[in-house]
């Protein structure tokens, strides 16, 4: 299935003191699942769900591959959901 996010970022620079410049900001991942809960769901497969290749190791230190298992997936992750704001304040000199 396919996923969709959208993510927003707001930057406001402020005056500081000399030639110093201050920006203050804010992130926001996943903006679409924070204004509406159906929204901004990923779908995924668990990683290292099942071994794919069969392998063996010689007597010199190679790897054999001998030949693909069956490519389904075990377990799959479906709609789960987060969104997360950042506010900061980044000062440079």
């Amino acid at each position: 299935k396919w996923s969709t996010r959208f993510d927003l970022r707001i930057d406001q620079e402020l005056p500081f003191f000399g030639r110093s410049r201050t920006r203050l900001y804010a992130k926001i991942y996943n903006l679409g699942n924070l204004l509406n809960d159906s929204w901004g769901h990923v779908n995924d497969a668990e990683f290292f769900t099942q071994q794919v290749v069969n392998s063996s190791v010689n007597e010199a230190g190679q790897y054999v591959y001998e030949n693909f298992n069956g490519g389904s997936i075990n377990q799959l992750l479906e709609n789960r959901s987060l969104w997360t704001v950042r506010i900061g304040l980044e000062v440079s000199f």
